[in-house]
């Protein structure tokens, strides 16, 4: 079972560097990304769709047919067509909302930045 972990934790790394050199994002960023993926998926290391609904929902519309569509999205980016997201995948699946500006996730990202930036910030 170990050794099972082992491959597939290797192959999340291969397929993570791999998206780094394809969309030159920065390690900072990656990092990010990683802690909030971290703060949501389940023991298997993986959102399922309740979970990555949960995620994004402040972040982009959550319509109807976002809702419609999210399903179809996922198994897009997961090599293997599952209805789930490591790490790799979860960083495909945001790279891909913003770049079609999927659910206004663009316009919905930058209101919650002016929000925080409105807050009053303590001494």
């Amino acid at each position: 079972m170990r050794q099972c972990d082992d491959v597939r934790d290797s192959k999340d790394l291969e397929l993570e560097r791999q998206f780094v050199r394809e969309c030159n994002w920065q390690r900072e960023e990656v990092e990010g990304y990683r802690q909030i993926f971290s703060a949501h998926a389940d023991w298997t290391g993986e959102l399922g769709l309740e979970s990555l609904a949960l995620l994004l929902g402040p972040l982009v519309e959550m319509s109807e047919s976002t809702l419609r569509d999210l399903p179809t999205l996922v198994k897009e980016v997961h090599p293997e067509g599952r209805e789930a997201a490591r790490f790799p995948q979860f960083l495909r699946l945001v790279e891909r909302l913003t770049r079609e500006t999927y659910g206004r996730v663009n316009d919905e990202a930058a209101r919650v930045v002016r929000r925080q930036q409105q807050k009053p910030r303590k001494s």
